[in-house]
């Protein structure tokens, strides 16, 4: 296998969610029709159809392109009106209207970035290529509307013939500045599953081997998209056995290029018989291309008595054409003419790959307009195959979600390069349950605003395409807030004079992010007026309308801040508790599963005491704290009679451990290491209280198991 030195790259809570669904199907397609589409305010429009054409403006836009698609996983939007009236008909001056904007015209099929991929990378990179001449109108200042054709989201695996390969390098990539990783250069037994163009400018099929032909054969019946030039055209199509006999775009042959006249003789004749013809996306190109189109060994291309095939789109032909052995040759019908530029699907079959000649050995024989307009023919080709040769995905992604909120997003994906890999993304933040799965959760963030969220696939071959879509994130919606209310004769009518007592309650959601700011207004009925004082908590402005400032909470802590909340504290993430062990003073217990209160009946060593603190960062600082409980279960035990348990308030911070039994801190001599506990019932330390001797509350605590006991303050 013979490659050149250029490696293909491998680019490689408890809401109900009211969210829009959308699907976008990115599919193969053979339609030459346009659907309006209306942009938003801040696109830009790459201009295509600025004369006179140069590289600067007809052929760098590939390579922004390219930086936009490939680098950026930008889409953008090609558009072509189907129904516009091509420069090419002799009785008009200039291209047709694709789209007005403001005033201007736009022709020559251009490209469409739409506002909400515009960021400042974006709008850098657009800078960037402008100064390179490239002529990008934008942001634009309004919204407009646009024919397009299809959205591009790939660049295909191209293979340029190792032979002349470096032609369409002169006439395309070169000043299009597309990278030289976006192709390979090789021979044809070198074509296989993963390319999709085989670029062959002057070659010699002729002398290929029956393996070769037969790979090659393949190639096009399998999808493959075909440029062909010189004479490579007719052994192409030129009957077997001297030729390969292959008649993608012929009725049955092409004569040899050494068995009719060589020359063509401009001015050409461009088929405005057929105007689908200039609405195809290959044919998106201003000016004309007659002498970019001469020398080589094959300037044109002559059929044989039975013409072109009906399928084959003979674009331009020669009127001049004139050779006493192809009599059946015409001036004006351009199946039976001398042609230079044809295209089509191999032999008429939408499953077969797209097949464009264009005549002369190097199809840039005449000044910048021309060759730039050749040179758009090839990037075109480009485009098109990278419409039709992607992966085909179907993604299903809703088009809004609360802050915080999670949705499901999904992606189907088809196509002859299997196995597929996917990378999900978001532009501005968010999470997902797991990136690199079809199905998977987006978790958005809290902040409301659009992100950008990408599904990047790449197959087998290294082919990629993506989908970008837009997503707005809507600002939390909070909790729902219920009033109650009641009077003297309630539920009958209330009476002039009655008194009207009502409460104001807000959902208790454990999972709300925080609220900041929180306020609560309620207008006052009709013929209705407040008693002064009556709020709880007070106002905080009115009387009409009340209005409650509740201040700011935190994460995952129901209710609100200023006025009273209740917090459950679990004992398994919340708590941190162990017993100290008069009678094993050094050891300690805090990886027990069970806690023991005991006295000490004996009088010798037999006390324990149980020790529980509880993480109260979650309350919030400013909180107001109006009763507190505890809760028990008794599970077992030696005690015949009921006993008296009380709860003292510890002064000193200890440490809970992960021991059984073993030395360690918090024991009964030590709260944590080198830090002794100061009792009165330990007279050889001296020093204040740890804990108050007051109790905070006392439980009588009865014999029986499993009963539940309360404490509180």
């Amino acid at each position: 296998m013979t490659y050149s030195h250029h490696p293909v790259k491998h680019r490689a809570r408890k809401y109900c969610l009211l969210a829009c669904g959308a699907l976008f199907a990115l599919a193969a397609t053979t339609r030459l029709l346009a659907a309006n589409v209306t942009f938003a305010t801040g696109a830009y429009i790459i201009d295509m159809g600025q004369m006179p054409q140069t590289a600067a403006n007809g052929l760098k836009p590939f390579g922004l392109l390219y930086s936009l698609i490939v680098s950026n996983e930008v889409p953008v939007a090609w558009a072509i009106n189907p129904d516009k009236v091509t420069d090419k008909n002799p009785a008009v001056t200039s291209e047709g209207a694709d789209f007005i904007v403001n005033g201007k015209i736009y022709r020559g099929g251009p490209f469409i970035i739409p506002a909400e991929h515009a960021n400042p990378a974006i709008t850098n990179l657009i800078a960037t290529w402008r100064a390179k001449g490239v002529v990008v109108d934008g942001p634009i200042p309004n919204s407009f509307t646009a024919p397009v054709y299809d959205y591009l989201r790939s660049f295909p695996n191209v293979l340029l013939d190792l032979q002349n390969g470096s032609k369409l390098i002169t006439a395309f990539y070169g000043p299009a500045e597309v990278p030289t990783t976006s192709y390979l250069v090789g021979n044809p037994n070198d074509v296989g599953v993963c390319h999709d163009v085989y670029a062959m400018p002057h070659a010699d099929p002729q002398n290929w081997d029956a393996a070769t032909r037969a790979k090659y054969l393949n190639f096009v019946l399998t999808g493959g998209f075909l440029w062909a030039s010189c004479h490579s055209v007719s052994a192409i199509e030129g009957q077997t056995p001297s030729y390969l006999g292959f008649n993608f775009l012929s009725t049955s042959s092409l004569i040899p290029w050494g068995a009719h006249v060589n020359r063509n003789t401009p001015p050409f004749v461009y088929n405005t018989n057929q105007p689908s013809i200039w609405a195809d996306p290959i044919m998106q190109f201003v000016g004309k291309v007659d002498l970019a189109l001469q020398g080589g060994s094959e300037e044109i291309y002559v059929p044989d008595s039975n013409g072109w095939a009906p399928h084959a789109k003979v674009a331009v032909f020669d009127n001049f054409y004139a050779d006493a052995r192809q009599p059946w040759i015409s001036h004006s019908n351009p199946s039976m003419a001398a042609a230079e530029v044809i295209f089509g699907r191999a032999f008429n079959n939408t499953n077969y790959g797209m097949v464009l000649y264009v005549g002369s050995h190097a199809f840039q024989a005449d000044g910048v307009a021309q060759n730039t307009a050749v040179g758009r023919m090839y990037g075109n080709l480009i485009l098109r195959t990278g419409l039709e040769r992607r992966p085909r995905m179907t993604v299903n992604i809703p088009g809004s979600v609360p802050g915080g909120d999670s949705i499901t997003v999904s992606a189907t994906i088809s196509g002859p390069g299997a196995p597929y890999s996917i990378q999900w993304s978001s532009s501005d933040g968010g999470t997902f349950g797991n990136p690199t799965t079809t199905t998977t959760t987006f978790t958005a963030p809290a902040q409301s605003g659009t992100t950008i969220i990408r599904a990047s696939v790449v197959d087998s071959c290294g082919r990629k395409v993506f989908s970008a879509q837009p997503v707005n994130i809507t600002p939390e919606t909070g909790p729902g807030l219920f009033k109650t209310g009641n009077w003297t004769n309630f539920p009958s009518f209330v009476q002039p004079g009655d008194q009207i007592d009502y409460q104001i309650k807000i959902d208790n959601y454990t999972n709300l992010t925080s609220l900041t700011g929180a306020r609560i207004t309620d207008a006052l009925p009709p013929h209705t007026a407040y008693k002064p004082a009556s709020a709880s908590p007070p106002l905080s402005s009115g009387p009409d309308p009340l209005v409650w400032n509740l201040g700011t909470n935190v994460a995952d802590i129901p209710g609100v801040v200023s006025a009273a909340v209740t917090n459950t504290l679990s004992a398994t993430t919340n708590t941190f508790d162990t017993y100290i062990d008069k009678g094993n003073n050094n050891r300690n217990y805090g990886g027990a599963t069970d806690l023991i209160v005991s006295g000490d009946e004996s009088g010798n060593t037999q006390e324990r005491r149980t020790l529980v603190r509880f993480d109260l960062s979650s309350i919030p600082t400013n909180a107001t704290i109006a009763s507190a409980n505890l809760i028990l279960t008794k599970i077992g035990g030696t005690a015949a009679t009921a006993r008296n348990i009380s709860v003292h308030r510890l002064i000193n911070d200890w440490m809970e451990n992960t021991l059984s039994n073993a030395t360690g801190v918090a024991s009964w001599n030590r709260r944590q290491t080198g830090r002794y506990f100061v009792d009165r019932q330990c007279p050889r330390h001296a020093g204040p209280d740890d804990h108050q001797r007051i109790p905070v509350s006392l439980q009588h605590i009865d014999a029986a198991q499993g009963l539940r006991h309360f404490w509180q303050q």
